[in-house]
């Protein structure tokens, strides 16, 4: 049996190896940028998620709920209202949510409810109409909302420009 034939040259290792690095390096960008809307898209999915917990239990139990945003601290936290004032809850889902440092999110559109900066879901399934909107660096951005009182929040995509993390509009469908 011949001895080259069974293995491989050190050339030819080096070029496989070049070959990986350079494949690394261009996709390198692409997944900084799948890591970010990963976590806006988590951070998002979360909060929607919350608000149907909140508008669900508001039913079930007869009382209303109220999800607190707090946009200086990226912060965000479920109470329930027990004799006239709302207090935290007592599970898991009571605790305060973080969203990343490297997301802003911002509260458009309190177009409801008594207090700023918060979402009142009712014991009849109704929620106050509300808008977050969250951007990501490099152009990633989400709006939270709901379009009237009896809607679910749901997620629409926004286009935002990478430079100053303005929203310029919707991403169409």
């Amino acid at each position: 049996m011949n001895r080259r034939a069974a293995g491989f040259t050190l050339i030819e290792l080096i070029v496989v190896m070049l070959i990986i690095a350079t494949t690394l390096a261009i996709a390198a960008p692409s997944l900084r940028g799948f890591a970010r809307g990963q976590a806006l898209d988590q951070a998002a999915r979360s909060i929607v998620t919350l608000t149907d917990y909140a508008r669900d239990m508001a039913i079930s139990e007869g009382r209303p709920y109220r999800l607190t945003l707090d946009a200086e601290r990226n912060t965000y936290r479920l109470t329930a209202q027990n004799g006239g004032v709302y207090e935290t809850l007592g599970t898991d889902l009571g605790r305060t949510f973080e969203i990343p440092v490297s997301i802003d999110a911002r509260w458009v559109t309190p177009v409801e409810g008594d207090v700023e900066g918060t979402i009142t879901f009712d014991p009849g399934g109704r929620g106050d109409t509300a808008e977050i909107v969250l951007v990501a660096p490099g152009g990633y951005g989400v709006s939270i909302r709901n379009d009237s009182p009896a809607e679910r929040f749901h997620i629409v995509q926004l286009t935002v420009n990478a430079d100053t993390g303005v929203v310029i509009g919707e991403v169409q469908r």
